[in-house]
């Protein structure tokens, strides 16, 4: 009996004690160290994670050094992991340790740093004319933002550059390995002037290995006039080429993802030309997606037409397809599509007229800033009108139909033209925040009905320079929710009761006087 109760004695004692080391352990706990560093202890409590750096103006050099270790309460930690981003501006050196073996990315984001240097016995990172590498420089990680020179030739060894590695740098030229298998989210975003890469004769070119252009990559390359993409391309990522100054673009035939917006935005773009691809085709150098339902990928902002029509074999069109469309100004929607996807026609600035009666949720930001558009054709299904839908538009007046459920927040923000919004008597539409701010000529909006769910601001409009005095028309008995303002001095609401309207039979009897008196006069002329 003795031993079974030793048996069991033995190890509670043994996790109690376990127990008590972990209570006395400092994991979770985070200090600050006075030349500006905070940290925080790992889940153990036996190494530090680096999470912030903010010196105070006494403690601001420009050559910081992260230390292996820190004494804490008498103990010494190795800092083994970072996460602080190293922003401010009088950063132009940081070194890190040999101990860190896991930095979050991007973290050199001081504009001045011109130089990353990592020690020589780190295991996982490392330095070259301080540009960050990872992996015996398989991965190039970061490029700092303050190094000096516009052309950077990048190391034979590497084979995948990570995201955000050179985002916004101000680079001119680079000379990307041929080794080269994939490119990261964000790894050229908003490099402004970067206009030339692996150029030859000005045609610049994606190393031939390469099959992944990840999200956003050259995002906002505003200088980036045109680019040769490699027959062994598969994924071309969202936004990857978004805001760029390409004027033409040719996908390979290998080519199986082209993500929502890969060239949206880009406002010299004249043609899409797809040869030989199984999925993707182009007509009139317009790109679609054909895998059983046909769908509009991206119609070509410069392209020179006034007018176009989105005939019945069109199944889909994906989000941002005709956005920042130049020349675009009347659009004939034949299409039985039930779903307008988020900045669909965002920027259209031409776009004067649209009908698209068969469509029922019009998504977020769809004709946002289409500056010129005054005509829409509401179908009587609609059910959503998202976010920032109709945003800066000149749409003058709006009717919203009984079908509607949804109005989203600053759905018709800054829509300067529109005096008018009418909810029809059996709307029960769910109205946010915001709706119609900014649109400071809307003067009258009514409700037919009394189902209309007017959220706190909904009906904010003015602000401190354009006060707003708004008439609202309300059925009979109908009581405004509070809060529907948020700054009754900005926005002023006038509410009055709808008058009713009159009943058939008197209806029936202003028309019977009206045909009698008619008649009367009728013959009071011929006796003359």
């Amino acid at each position: 009996m003795k031993v079974r109760i030793l048996l069991v004695a033995v190890p509670i004692a043994v996790l109690l004690a376990i127990a008590m080391v972990a209570d006395d352990s400092d994991a979770g706990e985070s200090f600050e160290t006075e030349d500006g560093f905070d940290y925080e202890f790992d889940e153990e409590g036996e190494s530090l994670y680096l999470v912030g750096y903010n010196p105070d103006e006494e403690h601001e050099v420009a050559d910081v050094v992260v230390p292996e270790t820190v004494e804490y309460e008498g103990k010494k930690y190795a800092v083994t992991r970072i996460g602080a981003s190293f922003y401010q501006d009088f950063l132009k050196t940081v070194s890190i340790p040999k101990t860190v073996t896991f930095m979050s990315f991007p973290l050199f984001s001081g504009p001045n740093i011109e130089n990353v240097m990592i020690d020589s016995e780190n295991p996982r990172y490392s330095s070259v004319d301080g540009v960050v590498y990872e992996d015996e420089m398989y991965y190039l990680v970061e490029y700092p933002l303050g190094k000096k020179g516009d052309y950077f030739q990048v190391p034979e060894s590497v084979v995948v550059i990570k995201e955000y590695a050179f985002a916004s740098c101000k680079l001119k030229e680079i000379l990307l390995p041929s080794k080269l298998l994939s490119i990261g989210q964000y790894a050229f975003s908003n490099c402004s002037e970067l206009s030339a890469i692996n150029s030859v004769n000005e045609v610049n070119h994606i190393p031939p290995n390469v099959t992944v252009i990840d999200d956003s990559a050259f995002y906002g390359c505003s200088s980036l006039e045109n680019i040769t993409l490699p027959e062994s391309l598969r994924i071309i990522g969202t936004s990857a080429f978004k805001n760029t100054a390409l004027k033409e673009i040719t996908i390979p035939y290998g080519v199986s993802t082209i993500r929502s917006g890969a060239f949206s935005f880009c406002t010299q773009l004249e043609k899409i030309d797809c040869p030989n691809n199984a999925l993707y085709k182009t007509y009139d150098g317009i790109l679609y997606k054909e895998d059983g339902t046909k769908s509009i990928v991206c119609y070509p902002a410069a392209k020179k037409d006034a007018e176009f029509t989105i005939d019945e074999t069109v199944g889909d069109i994906m989000p941002l397809a005709f956005s920042g469309c130049q020349n675009l100004k009347k659009i004939d929607f034949q299409a039985f599509i039930y779903i307008l996807p988020r900045e669909a026609f965002a920027e259209c600035e031409s776009l004067v007229e649209i009908n698209i009666e068969s469509i029922i949720v019009i998504d977020d930001s769809a004709f946002r800033s289409c500056r010129n558009l005054e005509t829409v054709g509401f179908g009587e299904d609609l059910i959503s009108i998202g976010s920032s839908a109709f945003s800066e538009t000149k749409l003058k007046q709006v009717t919203i139909s009984d079908s509607v459920q949804t109005v989203g927040s600053e759905a018709f923000r800054n829509c300067s033209d529109l005096e008018l919004v009418v909810f029809s008597e059996h709307c029960s539409a769910e109205v946010s925040i915001c709706a119609f701010v900014e649109s400071f000529n809307m003067n009258a909006i009514s409700l037919e009905g009394v189902n209309v769910n007017l959220s706190n601001g909904s009906l904010d409009i003015g602000d401190s320079s354009h006060k707003v005095v708004l008439t609202v028309a309300v059925p009979k008995g109908y009581t405004l929710p509070p809060y529907v303002v948020f700054d009754t001095e900005n926005t002023v609401l006038d509410v009055h009761e709808r008058i009713e309207r009159p009943y058939p039979y008197e209806n029936f009897v202003a028309i019977f006087v009206c045909v009698l008196v008619l008649i009367g006069i009728i013959v009071l002329f011929r006796g003359v």
